[in-house]
């Protein structure tokens, strides 16, 4: 896992070394009015999927919201999506439920797009147009690098949309910021953590999909009942 995530900034330098492809779609999301976003994800995809939400939402002014794949699959609802913009978020792009949300979205006529790890996966043929995340076989069962490249393609697909240089080159330098990242001492958060079992992880916009991350991560790997919150709600 510590392999995997310290690889995260190669990972980001490599989807920065070709852009073409979330440029094109940004060009395709300019083209015309886009009124709402949704997104299809579940478990650590379904919270970059929050970040890209928080990023449009107060970056672009559309507002996002998560759908229910049991509302394309089980309920098979009349989706009235023409022309707006369906995102799917996924690291091997091939949970058959994720698969025919997007299907079906794109039927009804959604532009559908998916950032997924598996190149050629059938997620991918679903939604049409494809945002390779380049992550690599991710082995450990936390996912790592997958995660921070959904979140490091979220920024370039909105500072791309937006034509807001000072994004992009933000993200052209989080290469060596995640470097420089992987150098820091955490031991200390040893001694903090070694008898915690329980903890509320605190962020807000952007962050709190970071903090929902960190949560699962916890609960995943050391035993903690972790929960993420906004910081406005812990201050209520």
């Amino acid at each position: 896992m510590l392999k995997e995530a310290l690889a995260s900034a190669s990972v980001v330098a490599a989807q920065l070394a070709d852009t073409a492809r979330v440029e094109a779609l940004a060009r395709a999301l300019e083209a015309e009015p886009r009124h709402v976003a949704l997104t299809v994800a579940r478990g650590s995809s379904d919270h970059a999927a929050s970040y890209f939400a928080a990023l449009t939402m107060s970056r672009i002014g559309i507002p996002v919201a998560t759908l229910p794949m049991s509302i394309a699959t089980l309920q098979q609802a009349p989706l009235r999506v023409r022309s707006q913009f369906a995102l799917a978020f996924s690291q091997s792009g091939r949970s058959p439920d994720l698969v025919a949300t997007i299907k079906a979205l794109r039927e009804a006529g959604a532009l559908t797009a998916t950032m997924v790890n598996v190149a050629g996966s059938p997620l991918a043929e679903a939604a049409g147009m494809e945002l390779p995340l380049l992550a690599g076989p991710e082995l450990s069962v936390a996912a790592t690098k997958s995660y921070i490249a959904m979140l490091a393609m979220s920024e370039q697909l909105v500072g791309f949309w937006q034509r807001d240089a000072a994004v992009i080159d933000a993200v052209r330098a989080l290469p060596d910021a995640l470097d420089r990242a992987g150098t820091l001492d955490w031991s200390k958060a040893v001694e903090e953590l070694r008898d915690v079992k329980q903890m509320i992880v605190i962020g807000r916009g952007p962050g709190l999909a970071v903090a929902q991350e960190a949560a699962l991560k916890l609960k995943e790997t050391s035993g903690i009942q972790a929960e993420a919150f906004s910081s406005a709600e812990v201050r209520h």
